[in-house]
């Protein structure tokens, strides 16, 4: 019983890291070293070409970071969803409607 007690808090654990790790930010890296930061540059992407491309939300763009000790680190920018188009988000007259609608 104990053991797999602790083999499910060890996945646990070892879940949240492959979550939170490729998620740490160029300014909590340099704050864990004691980096001032240089410089930040931003690389874009290819326009999608493929139909599947072309339907789905992403990025494959990236940020460089260069550090005042010369180092540089490249880090993926991730897209993250608000909310989508029909999501009622704001309100109107009492009413709650859809982002991006036209409200006259």
């Amino acid at each position: 019983m104990i053991n797999k007690k602790l083999a499910k808090k060890g996945a646990t654990l070892a879940l949240t890291l492959a979550i939170t790790v490729p998620a740490v930010t160029p300014v909590v890296a340099a704050s864990q070293e004691n980096i001032k930061i240089e410089s930040v540059r931003f690389n874009g992407m290819a326009a999608p070409t493929t139909i599947d491309e072309m339907v789905k939300t992403y990025t494959n763009a990236t940020v460089d970071v260069k550090y005042i000790n010369g180092k540089v680190h490249t880090f993926p920018l991730t897209y993250n969803y608000l909310f989508k188009s029909e999501d009622k988000v704001a309100t109107v007259k009492g009413e709650k409607v859809p982002a991006g609608t036209h409200t006259h």
